[in-house]
């Protein structure tokens, strides 16, 4: 199969304008794994649309209540616009720089936050089969390649809103310095310039 053929399927004018980016990767045949929901750590259920600005997302749950994301590898940045441009070749030029992403980029992650000792889900992309379990939601995500991981990997966690909160109620509470600064730099060397709030999880560990 081929992710996106469409954005290697440009002329030389427009590359040049608009760079090579990752043409190439996306319009690659590669094989991936098929997720079905069903058959993964006893069935995970969709339960609500997640709140990702680009990519489609979904919240799932297992059969222990143990939250999953599933989020599109395709990305959908013309929410980005007024919604007076959304039908305009603004959306398709918005539409194109998505290509300036590697569409496996998430999977490398992983292994940069293990070298920093820094917490880490481990995500597979895959392509999502039709299944019962995806509920009203087969429409958006079923057929179609995404990534699929466990939301809270390493248990209870606050996002960045409650944390927050925290250090002002206690005086005690503190950040990990040394470890922001790490994955400050690390979210700099990957080019991950776009994090909404829910996306920093925090961890609350004795001193």
């Amino acid at each position: 199969m081929t992710l996106l053929p469409a954005y290697d399927n440009v002329g030389k004018i427009h590359r040049k304008i608009f760079g090579e980016n990752y043409r190439k990767e996306y319009a690659y045949k590669t094989k991936v794994p098929i997720i079905r929901l069903s058959q993964i750590n006893g069935g995970l259920i969709a339960t609500q649309r997640g709140g990702g600005n680009q990519s489609k997302s979904l919240r799932l749950a297992d059969k222990n209540g143990k939250e999953w994301v599933l989020r599109s590898v395709e990305k959908y940045p013309e929410v980005l616009l007024p919604p007076n441009l959304r039908e305009t070749f603004a959306r398709d030029i918005l539409k194109d720089n998505m290509s300036a992403q590697h569409p496996f980029s998430a999977l490398v992650a992983p292994v940069f936050a293990a070298a920093i000792g820094a917490a880490h889900s481990d995500p597979v992309i895959g392509w999502v089969a039709p299944d019962e379990n995806l509920g009203e939601f087969d429409d958006d995500f079923a057929n179609t390649v995404a990534l699929l991981e466990e939301r809270l990997p390493v248990g209870p966690t606050d996002n960045s809103i409650k944390m927050s909160k925290k250090l002002v109620e206690d005086n005690d509470n503190s950040v990990n310095a040394d470890m922001l600064l790490k994955l400050k730099c690390l979210d700099v060397l990957l080019g991950d310039w776009d994090r909404h709030f829910d996306q920093w999880r925090w961890l609350a560990q004795p001193t």
